[in-house]
């Protein structure tokens, strides 16, 4: 149990935390429970998908540590600059539908114009930088909505939306925390039904913030027709 305490406590489980339910936890904390756990699991292999995606800057440098001492195979999906310094050992660059093996890490690929931003979190802005674009997109669309009569309708439309995107995130939050569970690929009828199930819930929550944005925009052409 002590060595359950260190881990969690090394991704900010700390306290009263660790006696949380998961379905109380936030998407950010089921993410770095889910890896809390598959630290926790050893097995002869590891498939992380943006493992830095969510974590702050301690919980990144314990994963390194982590990783650095996993003894297995690992396998980074990342766009983290940091985490591919810090631990890869060779890369799979994949463009234009073509992967091209490099063995050893080259700085030069990884500055390579073409390559997406790393996603590594800073101490002013740490954690998933896709979802605090969303989130930044959500706040400043909220702030042009102003709230009368003629958008009413389209405002209530809007936050139903948007209640709908945040539950499929939450879903999806789940999904990965099981996906993350060495025990649960002891079922693989479970393990295809969640990868379809995570499918789906990406599309649709994609969906649901082009829908969002979407209102968003009818709203503000509303009342700007109305001024």
């Amino acid at each position: 149990e002590r060595n359950l305490r260190t881990i969690l406590g090394g991704f900010g489980f700390r306290g009263e935390q660790v006696d949380q339910k998961v379905g109380d936890l936030s998407g950010g904390e089921r993410t770095r429970l889910a890896l809390a756990i598959t630290m926790a699991n050893p097995v002869n292999l590891l498939i992380l998908d943006e493992p830095t995606n969510h974590l702050d800057l301690p919980s990144c440098d314990l994963l390194e540590d982590a990783l650095n001492a996993y003894p297995g195979t690992l396998i980074l999906v990342t766009h983290d600059r940091h985490l591919i310094r810090n631990v890869a050992d060779a890369l799979i660059v994949v463009r234009n539908g073509t992967a091209t093996w490099h063995d050893g890490v080259n700085e030069d690929l990884l500055k390579s114009p073409s390559e997406p931003r790393s996603a590594r979190p800073t101490p002013e802005s740490s954690g998933n930088r896709h979802k605090e674009d969303r989130e930044a997109r959500k706040d400043k669309a909220r702030r042009r909505s102003r709230s009368n009569d003629a958008t009413r309708e389209l405002r209530k439309e809007r936050n139903q939306v948007e209640q709908a995107w945040e539950q499929a995130e939450n879903e999806l939050a789940e999904i990965q925390v099981l996906l993350a569970d060495s025990s649960t690929y002891d079922n693989p009828d479970l393990v295809k039904e969640l990868g379809i199930k995570h499918d789906q819930l990406k599309d649709q929550a994609s969906e649901l913030m082009d829908q969002y944005e979407a209102l968003v925009r009818r709203i503000d052409r509303k009342e700007s027709d109305n001024k």
